[in-house]
């Protein structure tokens, strides 16, 4: 991705083990969201069947493989 996406999520959705690992807890508004940075690609994103795509002609290029118009 050029520029990264930026989601929130409810913070009563994410599993404590993700809670405690990331510190996320002094990181929640005040209406109850945690707000996450994809810098690269993500399940469910719009533009990741994009990025898997660039991904793999970058990945099978040196062996000959090129993608038909």
């Amino acid at each position: 991705m050029q520029d990264p996406e930026y989601m929130r999520v409810k913070y009563k959705y994410i599993p404590d083990v993700i809670k405690r690992k990331y510190e996320l807890a002094d990181k929640v508004t005040p209406d109850g969201y945690v707000y996450i940075k994809i810098g690269k690609g993500m399940y469910g994103l719009k533009e990741a069947s994009l990025l898997a795509f660039q991904h793999l002609v970058r990945q099978l290029a040196p062996y000959g493989y090129r993608p038909c118009p």
